[in-house]
């Protein structure tokens, strides 16, 4: 059988449902949004992949039978930088010691 027991001094009663109210004030206000209890935190996995390819006359690079396509040294803007050893020509192009 089960026994109930009711409280009827009223300042136990209010102590009962007050600390009654904290308890639930503490899950929901401080564990639950606070400290977002109901959540789980995994570290971020993530994966970088970078491909690099030569330029090639409109094939695919990995096929045998594929020419590449790169530009003359002395048509790269960056060629005649102002640290490097080459020189400007007349007609815009430039020319290295190497």
């Amino acid at each position: 059988t089960t026994k109930y027991i009711k409280i009827r001094d009223a300042r136990l009663g209010l102590l009962h449902y007050g600390l009654m109210f904290l308890i639930v004030v503490y899950i929901l206000v401080y564990q639950l949004i606070g400290k977002l209890g109901y959540l789980k935190f995994n570290d971020a996995q993530n994966t970088v992949r970078l491909t690099l390819q030569e330029p090639t006359q409109n094939c695919n690079p990995n096929d045998a039978d594929c020419k590449d396509s790169f530009s003359s040294l002395s048509s790269l803007p960056y060629c005649c930088a102002q640290n490097s050893s080459c020189s400007f020509n007349a007609d815009g192009s430039c020319s290295c010691d190497y």
